[in-house]
């Protein structure tokens, strides 16, 4: 039986970039984005993936609300726990023009208010 060798050509690059759009209250804007190929490609090995956050702080407070606990413990906890709270919501609130009544709930009880 015969087989076939097979060499991949080139190496694999990945490339990065985060760029920060402001566009407040222009909804129906667009944005043009170039992507680059390097010289020497090889057509059909390229990828390309596209994340869009609707926020700055993005990724990095994704499932934020988890943070919203019922605080229990010693005294010292209890306050770490009532300040990430505190922050937490206020940091949802700014997100919504009506809060998600599970969310709501969560604020009200856990801060007591």
């Amino acid at each position: 039986s015969s087989g076939i060798n097979a060499e991949y050509g080139g190496e694999k690059i990945v490339d990065t970039s985060s760029v920060l759009i402001m566009q407040k209250g222009k909804s129906g804007d667009k944005t043009v984005m170039r992507v680059e190929l390097p010289d020497g490609f090889i057509p059909g090995s390229h990828a390309l993936k596209l994340v869009a956050v609707g926020d700055i702080l993005g990724e990095a407070v994704a499932g934020i609300s988890s943070l919203i606990q019922l605080p229990s413990g010693c005294g010292e906890q209890n306050m770490h726990k009532i300040a990430i709270n505190v922050f937490s919501a206020n940091y949802i609130k700014s997100l919504y023009d009506e809060l998600p009544e599970n969310l709501d709930y969560n604020i009200r009880h856990n801060l007591n208010i």
